[in-house]
């Protein structure tokens, strides 16, 4: 190959099978795909640089090209060449997630050595679609490199035999989803074929009907693209490249853990233009299809509507012209200086390459520096003074969800009788509506639900196309809001019984439900498609809009606002006869499997989980249609509990629209068992009950065992609190969180055995001394190990849900029989194990690490509980280890001392802290003001530790709290009278958002923000603030609307 008559080309691929394994069609297999990884270019790194480099210097080569193997650009600084990376993503960002999901520990460096290996490329030509790549030294941005067609539209519809005004769909074969999957004649609506790209052989192995034909093994794509209506596929490079440069829409599936998907779906919508990057073009080229609707068949919806579009792009696609000249720019420049590459940011010098590393000296001021991309820490190239997020990421590039405009409102001549709100009257409300702005903001949004778009070919978000019809507007709906909450103290040491103060947030989400008669719901087509096909019928009304054909089965219908920053679909909907099973209630076993079965959907079980559980706990009937709107302005992934507040708001709305009446502490409790049950995160209640109870100003005092609130405490007027998002991704469902969870759970199970031998030891003493000559008999001590309280034990039951259900939380504790709302005792119990021992191990502390003192775990427990134990020797010796919510891996290693020591010592400072906060005597003054918020910050700081010891830090997070310590420090050091006082990572750990503890004043205010600029300068994120609180939802109450305006 010679590349512009000058250059001959050499093409060598060292790739391995896979880069990433999949468990199926649209699953990727995470932890998998790193051990492939570290096998293939971490274990024999050293090996595999050597053979290169020596390849590269008999072959004389003058530049390396590479299609973004980091080892490519190591292979080139040790061969003394430049490389040229081309690519839209890097392994780094791609594998970063993956260590949230798979566990950070084991690959953290596979990650970093990465980024390092990249920072050894000259530059990186970077296409559209393209992913944050922070660790390039040089970014230069090019147009599309595609294939284009080499044939007319109509020579290749006329070799398929088809005429000109037929319609034509091309399935890209991507890999065989589970089960026996195959392809069927009415899977295409009438008059259309498709064309099947799977390398010659028919998917599944299963002859194809007579609407669909099989293309060549070595058929050219491109052409059959552009011969196409709309191609049928998973979005990668390749396909959406070539959909956008024949102006063909890609009706698309989404493959869970696919980084680079969020980017190229972004790509087939809209782009910013060359010229003027403020602005956007719309392209218009993708539909989704949900999975569920490809697998059984249901394509004809999607494709109607594809075909109703017009896609158009009109950046420039001769990407590979201009990459090919600045390839050979770069090959002449080379051979024109005729020496080594300046040595800027090379690789890492752990090792040489015989032992597996790199062995490349770096210079202090080049080194690549930690940076926040997208929730992920990252390193960033320090010849980048920012990391470009792409342009359709950047606030303000896409048109805003919610109108900036406030709305109108205007009390009736009686001033509480009934409100007018923007185009609704408010017809019961249980709060003074106009005191919430936010949610003054909210019904401005409901009002302008149904307006079209701004103008003709205006970029329109997924989410309000689906939300366009969503409501009918003679039915009421009602809204309910619940807020985020800040984890001031107690954390992750609620599921342990402790102490722990929380304050909501400003920052709250909002649901609106209505309920509809089947026979006047609207459906969106799929749906209605899905429901006369399994009625016996055959959809084939045209595309586009919206039916109201009946009778209809009652449905569900769902859409989320803001599903873009998360990458997950903004619709969700399901027939409301799926949620029972032969006449019964879906059991939790049941919903959990239904919700998970597309990962790109499972935040739905956040929202329909609330019916699932008013089904099993309250009895409750959904008869009638369901149509539900989530706005939430409580960012998800910050450790602020979004969950909690989606999950308060919509069982609250769902209940008020049924007339359920429910009490905040249940309220509470039921949402914890959608989270714990449904979606199947081991959280506490905790989150739950500070966004249900929780009041403005005040603490949320509440003991975990399991929810028992202990009054609000008032903050002191000199004193503030803020959260701030260290930017790192969190979630209760990591590896990381769930680890230390069941190690404290294991330390509650051996503690308790230690506790029983202690029991026994004491009773036989006790016999010797008062009754020598009486065998083996005697009363049991207190704290019973013997037969006397044996009846009293916790009863271990087994239950084909495996969980733990007392009508309040989790724990070892006798399950009790108490009604619900509805009066049905709940069916969920604690996982069986085999007994501990013949005669029982009763829970020490009634099953609640919180309620064993720090002296007495110091001396009777502590070093007597081991370091680590691994799965399989703990489920040998003790069988289970008491949490329902958790299970022990066999194959896993758990710390176990410091885990279960951690409740036990926060349980007592969430305790010193209230009594700190409440004994401010009034009218004191700065003196005592210090005095008392040092003690608080101390307070703080050691349980930010305490979190770090068990594994749950982060990097952002203790750098957050760094930079406070080192705030108040300087201050002090220079006489100053300092303005912050504490800080400690909040809620599950492992990221999220920070509580920093200062003086409510301008002084105050100006420290924290000198404390943000810091963090920011130095990682690249400007992390949010989340300031002041607001009432709970039970405060809130929920409000009445009936639409009064014309649409």
């Amino acid at each position: 190959m010679v590349l512009f008559g000058f250059f001959a080309v050499s093409v060598v691929t060292g790739a391995p099978a896979a880069v990433f394994l999949r468990e199926d069609a649209f699953t990727v297999d995470q932890k998998s795909s790193l051990e492939q990884y570290s096998r293939t270019a971490v274990q024999q790194r050293g090996e595999l640089l050597q053979r290169e480099v020596s390849w590269l210097k008999s072959h004389k080569t003058d530049l390396i090209v590479s299609d973004i193997v980091p080892l490519a650009c190591v292979a080139a600084r040790l061969a003394g060449l430049p490389c040229v990376c081309v690519s839209n993503f890097s392994w780094d960002f791609i594998y970063s997630e993956y260590l949230t999901e798979a566990g950070s520990s084991e690959f953290r460096q596979l990650v970093w050595q990465i980024a390092e290996d990249y920072a050894c490329a000259a530059k990186l030509l970077r296409l559209p679609g393209y992913v944050p790549m922070p660790a390039f030294r040089q970014v230069v941005d090019v147009p599309l490199v595609v294939r284009h067609a080499s044939r007319p539209r109509q020579q290749v519809r006329a070799e398929l035999g088809l005429a000109e005004d037929s319609s034509l769909a091309v399935f890209i074969y991507g890999g065989q989803p589970p089960g026996k999957w195959h392809l069927e004649e009415a899977t295409l609506p009438p008059g259309w074929t498709c064309v099947v790209c799977s390398a010659g052989r028919p998917p599944g192995g299963v002859a194809l009907p007579a609407n669909f034909r099989l293309a060549a093994e070595d058929a050219y794509t491109p052409d059959l693209i552009a011969a196409a209506d709309c191609v049928v596929g998973k979005i990668g490079y390749g396909t959406a490249s070539e959909c956008l440069a024949h102006s063909v829409p890609l009706v698309f599936q989404r493959r869970d853990f696919f980084n680079e998907e969020a980017f190229l779906r972004k790509l087939l919508e809209a782009s910013p233009l060359s010229l003027s990057p403020w602005l956007l073009q719309v392209h218009n080229a993708a539909v989704e299809m949900r999975r569920r609707d490809f697998v059984s068949g249901q394509w004809a919806p999607y494709l109607q509507r594809a075909k109703a579009l017009k896609p158009c792009y009109r950046e420039p696609t001769n990407g590979a012209e201009v990459v090919a000249g600045l390839l050979e720019e770069a090959a002449r420049e080379w051979r024109q200086q005729g020496q080594r590459p300046q040595q800027q940011g090379g690789a890492s010098g752990r090792a040489s390459p015989a032992e597996g590393g790199a062995s490349l000296e770096r210079a202090g001021s080049t080194r690549l520096r930690d940076t926040i991309v997208w929730g992920y820490m990252m390193q960033r190239h320090a010849a980048r003074d920012k990391v470009e997020v792409p342009e359709w990421y950047t606030l303000g590039q896409l048109p805003p969800t919610t109108p900036e405009t406030a709305p109108a409102i205007a009390a009736s001549q009686e001033g509480h009788a009934e409100v007018q709100v923007a185009r609704f009257s408010v017809v019961e409300a249980s709060c003074n509506v106009a005191s919430f702005p936010d949610t003054l903001a909210f019904l401005s949004l409901l009002s302008h639900l149904d307006d079209p778009p701004a103008a003709e070919g205006a970029l329109e978000l997924p989410e309000r196309r689906a939300a366009r019809g969503l409501f009918s507007w003679e039915e009421e709906v009602v809204v309910c809001r619940a807020p985020g909450r800040l984890d001031v103290m107690g954390g992750i040491a609620d599921y342990s019984g402790s102490l722990v103060l929380q304050m909501p947030l400003q920052e709250a989400c909002h649901v609106a439900v209505q309920r509809v008669d089947p026979a006047r719901q609207r459906l969106w087509k799929h749906m209605e498609a899905r429901q006369q096909r399994e009625a016996g019928s055959r959809p084939d009304s045209p595309a586009g809009g919206e039916s109201r054909a009946s009778p209809r089965r009652p449905a569900l219908r769902v859409v989320s606002f803001n599903a873009d920053d998360t990458n997950r679909g903004p619709s969700f909907d399901m027939d409301l006869s799926d949620l029972r099973r032969g006449g019964r209630p879906m059991t939790y076993a049941e919903a959990r499997e239904y919700f998970k079965s597309d990962p790109a959907l499972s935040w739905a079980a956040y929202i329909a989980g609330a019916l699932v559980v008013l089904q099993l706990e309250c009895g409750a009937e959904f008869k009638s249609g369901l149509s539900i709107l989530v706005h939430s302005d409580v960012p998800e992934g910050k450790g602020v509990s979004s969950s909690a507040a989606v999950e308060v708001a919509t069982m609250s709305a769902v209940a008020a629209a049924h007339s359920i009446q429910l009490g905040g502490r249940q309220l509470a409790l039921l949402c914890q068992k959608v989270e714990n049950l449904v979606v199947g995160a081991p959280c506490g209640v905790m989150d739950q009950m500070a966004s249900a109870l929780g009041r403005e100003e005040r603490l949320l005092a509440l003991r975990c065992q399991p929810a028992e609130v202990q009054g609000t405490v008032a903050i002191p007027h000199h004193i503030k609190f803020w959260g701030v998002d260290s930017g790192i991704r969190h979630s209760v469902g990591g590896s990381d969180y769930g680890a230390v969870r069941v190690g404290t759970f294991m330390g509650l199970r051996i503690v308790s055995q230690l506790a029983a031998e202690q029991a026994r030891r004491a009773q036989r003493s006790a016999q010797a001394a008062t009754a020598p000559s009486a065998p083996g008999g005697g009363a049991s001590p207190a704290g019973g190990a013997g037969s006397a309280s044996a009846s009293r034990q916790p009863q271990l039951r087994q239950q084909q849900e495996g969980l733990l259900e007392e009508e309040e939380g989790f724990g070892p504790r006798a399950s009790r029989s108490a009604s619900s709302a509805g009066g049905r005792a709940s069916e969920v119990t604690q996982l069986a194990s085999k007994a501990p021992s013949a005669e029982g191990v009763p829970a020490v502390g009634g099953g609640y690490l919180a309620n064993v003192a720090p002296s007495q775990f110091a001396q009777d427990y502590e070093l007597r509980l081991p370091d680590e134990l691994g799965g399989a020797a703990f489920l040998e010796q003790y069988g289970s280890h008491w949490d329902g919510a958790t299970c022990v891996d066999p194959g896993q290693t758990y710390a176990v001392r410091t885990p279960a020591g951690h409740p036990i010592h926060e349980n007592f400072r969430v305790h010193a802290f209230r009594q700190v906060l409440l004994g401010h005597p009034p009218g004191s003054g700065p003196s005592s003001w210090r005095e008392q918020l040092g003690v608080l910050g101390e307070l703080m700081y050691q349980s930010h530790a305490s979190y770090s010891r068990c594994g749950l830090g982060s990097q952002g997070t203790d750098r957050l709290v760094q930079l406070v310590r080192q705030h108040h420090d300087d201050a002090v050091a220079s006489g100053e009278e300092p303005a912050l006082f504490g800080a400690k990572i909040t809620g599950g750990g492992c990221g999220g958002t920070v509580c920093i503890l200062g003086l409510a004043s301008d002084r105050g205010e100006e420290a924290l923000q000198r404390v943000i600029t810091q963090y920011g300068d130095e990682t690249g994120y400007q992390p949010k603030v989340f300031m002041g609180s607001s009432a709970g939802a039970v405060q809130f109450g929920h409000i009445r609307l009936r639409r009064t305006a014309a649409l």
